[in-house]
């Protein structure tokens, strides 16, 4: 005990005053004795405040979440472009766990491009049934058909019980002037044909229902002029956005998705204006993005089929969803270049991912929000979305869209009393399922489980949150995560 008292007398003299003589061995003993047990002590804290954790160190980023608003549309985010060339029997299990909500058929300029025969029609039919069930916009031949061609195909629609939802009038006709040598097709020139060619078909299928003016990109020319004249007639505002030319450094490309919300109520403030809509400001429109991708050049694969193009999605379908926007179609699920989530052998691109990540943002889901700041979650490098779906399980979707920079991040949940009973028993959760997609060479996503050191939930300590999420994200990744009861 003497040499004992001796040693802590050399760590604290403070306390003891007498001199004592050093032992090595007595000493390095007791060293190797103290450590052990504050490693205990270590371990014993740790599981008492969370048994089950066992994922990285709490980062510096946090973000409290509270309860926010539902999903006001459950085909807003997730839908694609079809057309006959694409070979759907080859990708029709893969396709099934996008779960798409809504489709867009023709694909592009083949709408306009070739006249849409009886035997067009036969074959959507076929095509319609490699796909999960969902409603269609089918577009009508404007530049070559002519209004005749239009009701044949509409007629051969309802013959074989394939009708749409919504029929559109054209593609793109704000380019006919500029890639189609027709200097006619003005803003008020398609709005006549418009209203001529909706009126036709309402003569012979009442029920019929329009979208349109579908234009290349959102020009507040053509849409001011569209609503005015034709907002007692359309029933989908419909544009495209392809907001670069794919020649932009990735930082800059990637910062354009935040124009995808702003854009969107932007025209749905215009639709409820009685100055800018005198003819139908008081019915019910909606708005469709029915075409859209990073950038337009379908022969550049460069961000639309790689992970910048993953990163960018991600974050569009998220601000599509929290906008109101009724549809939206990417383009296109398979076989157009760049342009496709498939590659030409029929594999996942890393553009594939965030449309499976975001399946089930659809009917019953509720948006967590930050509780500091709401547009917290849609600013910086950081993609942040967070919704409980119809199971009542929370799931997040995570993207680093830096180059450089691992975020470590911190997701406060909300208390107990907040969340649905599915989740409000802290000691029973436990992440289900990690996902994380990050670039892979050649092109092809490394898309697979996180690892456990990587993401894990601590469960709270007092009734202000039930807990935390907390996840290591790499560069340029993106992550889905799965949060509820075994």
């Amino acid at each position: 005990m003497k040499t004992i008292h001796a040693y802590a007398c050399k760590i604290s003299p403070r306390y003891h005053q007498q001199e004592a003589q050093w032992d090595p061995a007595v000493s390095s003993a007791l060293l190797r004795r103290l450590i052990h047990c504050l490693s205990v002590c270590v371990l014993v804290v740790l599981a008492s405040c969370s048994p089950k954790y066992q994922g990285p160190v709490p980062g510096d980023h946090t973000i409290s979440l509270g309860m926010g608003p539902g999903l006001s549309s459950p085909a807003a985010v997730g839908g694609f472009n079809i057309s006959n060339a694409m070979n759907l029997a080859k990708i029709k299990e893969a396709v099934i766990p996008l779960a798409p909500p809504s489709y867009t058929w023709p694909a592009g300029n083949v709408g306009d491009d070739y006249l849409i025969s009886a035997q067009e029609v036969d074959f959507l039919r076929i095509q319609r049934k490699l796909v999960p069930d969902a409603p269609w916009f089918y577009q009508v031949n404007l530049f070559k058909g002519g209004l005749e061609g239009a009701l044949a195909q509409v007629r051969k629609s309802a013959e074989l019980g394939i009708m749409p939802a919504y029929w559109t009038i054209g593609n793109e006709a704000d380019l006919y002037d500029s890639h189609r040598g027709a200097p006619e097709w003005t803003p008020e020139y398609y709005a006549r044909v418009f209203r001529e060619w909706t009126a036709a078909i309402k003569a012979e299928f009442p029920d019929a229902k329009f979208a349109g003016p579908a234009i290349s990109n959102p020009y507040d020319n053509w849409m001011e002029v569209f609503i005015a004249e034709c907002g007692d007639l359309v029933d989908v505002l419909t544009w495209h956005w392809y907001p670069t030319n794919g020649k932009l450094p990735v930082d800059q490309a990637l910062a354009s998705s935040r124009n995808a919300d702003p854009m969107v109520r932007k025209y749905q403030d215009w639709l409820k204006d009685p100055v800018r809509n005198p003819k139908g400001y008081q019915r019910e429109i909606r708005t469709a993005v029915t075409e859209f991708a990073l950038h337009w050049d379908t022969n550049n694969e460069a961000q639309i089929a790689d992970q910048t193009g993953a990163l960018w999605i991600a974050d569009v379908l998220y601000r599509f969803a929290r906008s109101g926007l009724d549809y939206s179609h990417y383009f296109c699920l398979h076989t157009y270049g760049g342009h496709a989530v498939f590659s030409g052998g029929s594999k996942p691109r890393p553009t594939y991912w965030p449309f499976a990540y975001f399946a089930t943002l659809r009917t019953g889901a509720r948006f967590l929000d930050s509780m500091d700041d709401p547009g917290r979650l849609l600013d910086g490098p950081l993609t942040v979305a967070a919704w409980i779906n119809s199971a009542g399980k929370l799931e997040v979707v995570l993207g680093n869209r830096s180059d450089e920079t691992v975020f470590g991040l911190t997701l406060v949940l909300p208390a107990a009393a907040a969340l649905p009973e599915t989740l409000a028993s802290a000691s029973k959760l436990q992440v289900l399922g990690s996902r994380r997609l990050l670039a892979g060479d050649a092109g092809l996503p490394d898309e697979g489980a996180l690892n456990p050191g990587e993401v894990g939930f601590m469960a709270g300590t007092d009734a202000t949150s039930i807990g935390s999420l907390v996840a290591n994200l790499p560069a340029r990744s993106l992550v889905h995560l799965t949060l509820g009861k075994p």
